[in-house]
């Protein structure tokens, strides 16, 4: 697979070299071993660039996809690629059907449900067939593909190929994760497939809402960052770039908003590189940041207003780690993790919801565009011992579902007994999902009755 549709031709216009060579061989090889569906998404990715970076005067594309086909000439050994990747990816008729909906990747722990999602149209009736890796999943033909307990070999990619009698197309790639006990990853970010032309595409990750990108004044986005780093810069003054990523869930209490942050050049104190933590309405709760003269300091802002996070380092040109914790609906701990300092403060209670990173100029134009990059965005939880809930159980065509309430991160063993004397039978495991609620599905209960509780492992 190509990685989060990654662009392959982006490192300069240069001869063909090897990239003709391996779209040509990808294809063969996708074409040989029926794997369209785990490469097509990545191969059209990389096709629909080279053609948007095209001369549209000429209709020629040199082999650097990731930006606009410079107007000087241009060899064909320069335009190669391009043109091999137009010709052995499979085409597509009008009359293929058009996904609405793509499956999305899932986080989840052993023992629980998970639903894939995909639907197509284009006004004809369509079949569909859901893969596994390589491999067509037996009796798998609706829209969506439900697993009722997700098991250690259930973790990987899938996608779904839809047909109808005339065409057939390739759903995107999602995979399913699996967490344990001690992991806790309720978000993680994988936004690196980023191109200037086509912006996102792929697997952004899990646990966050789409990016969301504004610039004000002279902002720009770049790409061609060393993979998990994406950045945003801006060259004149009075400018502004943001990039914001909504939570799925707010950020829940007693967890953690994790990042990792690559500062470079600040000429005034008013050029600033940093991010902001929000609610739903786009409302500033928390903010970190550095600025123009800063050495072993940054500057944040709560509901105490502004401060100095002392001995925060800031390494022009260094990814250092940072980690706030909501250790209340109106308090916090943020800490610097590559220098180990930290500080604590004040909320004013609302959700988190979203964050927002931002670089911005003062009155003062830079010396040259200057770029903040970031990366590895994950939320986690600790798993905390629950306490006592009651089971809800109903009656379904796969069997008895229990429902419950969980610690999230939390693991749980559940027992079933035909009498409430015992004896008591593990009959699965499953880790406390984000939400607060656990389902679980017993699809061979013995009869004419059964009892079940909840322990830990």
């Amino acid at each position: 697979m190509i990685e989060n549709n990654a662009i392959l031709s982006n490192t300069g216009r240069g001869d063909s070299t090897w990239s003709d060579q391996f779209t040509r061989g990808l294809a063969y090889f996708a074409r040989d071993n029926n794997l369209w569906g785990l490469y097509y998404s990545g191969m059209a990715t990389n096709a629909n660039a080279a053609w948007n970076a095209r001369r549209t005067d000429l209709n020629i594309t040199w082999n650097a996809w990731a930006s606009p086909t410079a107007t000087d000439g241009s060899s064909s050994m320069e335009c190669l690629s391009a043109a091999v990747i137009q010709q052995v990816l499979p085409p597509t008729t009008s009359g293929a059907p058009i996904f609405t909906v793509q499956p999305a990747s899932k986080i989840t722990a052993l023992g629980n449900a998970v639903t894939l999602n995909s639907l197509a149209t284009n006004g004809q009736s369509i079949t569909y067939q859901w893969y596994y890796e390589n491999n067509p999943i037996p009796g798998a033909s609706g829209t969506n593909l439900v697993l009722l307990s997700v098991a250690t070999n259930n973790a990987g990619q899938y996608w779904v190929l839809a047909s109808n009698s005339m065409a057939a197309a390739y759903s995107q790639v999602a995979s399913i994760y699996l967490i344990g006990n001690a992991n806790g990853i309720i978000g993680q970010d994988a936004a690196t497939n980023y191109n200037s032309t086509i912006g996102f595409t792929g697997n952004q990750g899990f646990g966050f809402g789409p990016w969301v990108l504004s610039t004000v004044g002279g902002g720009c986005y770049i790409s061609g960052d060393t993979p998990p780093l994406f950045g945003i810069w801006n060259n004149t003054a009075k400018s502004q770039s943001t990039a914001s990523r909504a939570f799925n869930l707010p950020l829940p209490i007693g967890s953690s908003f994790l990042v990792q942050l690559e500062m470079t050049t600040l000429d005034t104190a008013a050029n600033q590189n940093g991010f902001e933590l929000q609610d739903d309405n786009g409302n500033t709760l928390f903010s970190y940041w550095h600025q123009g003269g800063d050495s072993s300091n940054g500057h944040y802002t709560d509901a105490n207003g502004s401060g100095t996070a002392l001995g925060f380092a800031y390494n022009g040109g260094q990814v250092d780690s940072f980690k706030f914790t909501l250790t209340s609906p109106t308090t916090y701990t943020f800490s610097d993790l590559t220098t180990a300092k930290s500080f604590s403060g004040k909320l004013s209670g609302a959700a988190i919801s979203e964050v927002t990173l931002y670089r911005t100029n003062g009155a003062y134009t830079p010396s040259s565009g200057d770029d903040f990059k970031f990366s590895n965005l994950a939320i986690m939880v600790v798993p905390v011992t629950p306490s006592p809930s009651a089971i809800a159980v109903e009656k379904t065509l796969q069997g008895w579902s229990l429902s419950f309430p969980v610690a999230p991160g939390y693991s749980y063993c559940v027992q079933r007994a035909t009498s409430l004397a015992g004896p008591w039978t593990n009959v699965g495991t499953l880790t406390g999902p984000a939400t607060g609620m656990a389902e679980f599905i017993d699809t061979n209960p013995p009869s004419p009755q059964s009892f079940y509780r909840t322990v830990s492992p």
